[in-house]
This record gives structure tokens, C-alpha cells and sequence, in this order.
């Protein structure tokens, strides 16, 4: 990808330095939505890092960014307000496959705020991680659903029990 600056007559190659220095000072504007796919599209993780922060995205680049390979770049656009409106079973399916712990844990905080999928459902798919350290956050996370919640009281797991026990009584 080459990146060029042209002030009138005067035209300069930048690299990927410069790319990196701008993305994230570029406006989160409707008007940049074509310029934020063709980054999206960028080799460096940074890069799609900086778009994925960008709530001005369409929603081919967000499904590209959702099915992004780099925890980095999947941490940021699970948090992203356009993300919210079309994340699909398939996305959260393939997060869970190669997101890190991180990722997941931003996804069971944001759960709630998905549109188009259960967050029941989502839940459950995390808790058959069999990572108790994941199912102690969503026992004891915000506004989690009270099905989930009343699940988690019969947990083998005194700590995640007792959370689910707490979270429902609040």
C-alpha cells in the first residue's frame, strides 16, 4: 500500500511510520468511510488496530475486522458501537477460536450490548471454554442475564457460585 501527501504540485511517498502516526488522528467521520476500508485492509496489526477503534465504518469493514486473525485488532472492534449492530454467531465463533483471554473478557463485558445475536447463547459458548477465570467474569459482570446468572449458583466452583449469588441479589 502506498501512502502519498500531495500539497499542490509537490507530492511525497510516505511509509508505514507515518500511516501509524495518522490513523488514529483521522476524524471518526462518514465522510472517510471508503479511506477507513482500504486501511482496514493493511498488513500491519496496528493499522487495522486504529481503524478497528473507528465507530464510522461500514459494515463490510467490520465484518473484515471482525474476522481478523490478531487479538489486538479483534480487543478493539468487539468495543466498537458499529460492531455492536452486526456482529453475527460466525464472528463470535471464530473470536472464541482465536481471540486470547483478553478478547474474550472484552467480549463478555460488551455481550449485552450485541444486537443481532443471544447474549444467553454467547454466554454459554464462553463457560464451555472450561476456563473458570472467564466464567467468574460473567458470574460476577454487569447486567448479565439472570438465566446465565441462575446457572452459575449451581457452578462446582464456590467462588463462581457465590458471584452468580451476588450479581443476581444486586
Amino acid at each position: 500500500m502506498e501512502v502519498k501527501l500531495i500539497l499542490d504540485d509537490l507530492e511525497t511517498v510516505f511509509g508505514i511510520e507515518f500511516l501509524k502516526n495518522i490513523v488514529s488522528n483521522i476524524p471518526d467521520s462518514k465522510k472517510y468511510v471508503e479511506l477507513f476500508h482500504k486501511l482496514a485492509q493493511h498488513k500491519s496489526t496496528e493499522i487495522r488496530e486504529g481503524i478497528a477503534y473507528k465507530d464510522a465504518i461500514s459494515e463490510e469493514t467490520c465484518k473484515l475486522l471482525l474476522q481478523d486473525r490478531e487479538s489486538d485488532v479483534l480487543e478493539s472492534i468487539v468495543r466498537n458501537e458499529r460492531a455492536k449492530e452486526v456482529i453475527s454467531e460466525e464472528d463470535i465463533n471464530h473470536i472464541l477460536e482465536v481471540g486470547s483471554k483478553r478478547v474474550i473478557s472484552n467480549l463478555i463485558y460488551n455481550v449485552t450490548d450485541f444486537e443481532t445475536v443471544d447474549s444467553y447463547e454467547v454466554l454459554k459458548k464462553i463457560i464451555e471454554l472450561e476456563d473458570d477465570g472467564l466464567t467468574l467474569e460473567i458470574a460476577d459482570g454487569y447486567g448479565m442475564p439472570k438465566r446465565i446468572l441462575k446457572e452459575l449458583q449451581e457452578h462446582s466452583d464456590p467462588d463462581i457460585s457465590e458471584k452468580a449469588k451476588a450479581s443476581l441479589e444486586s
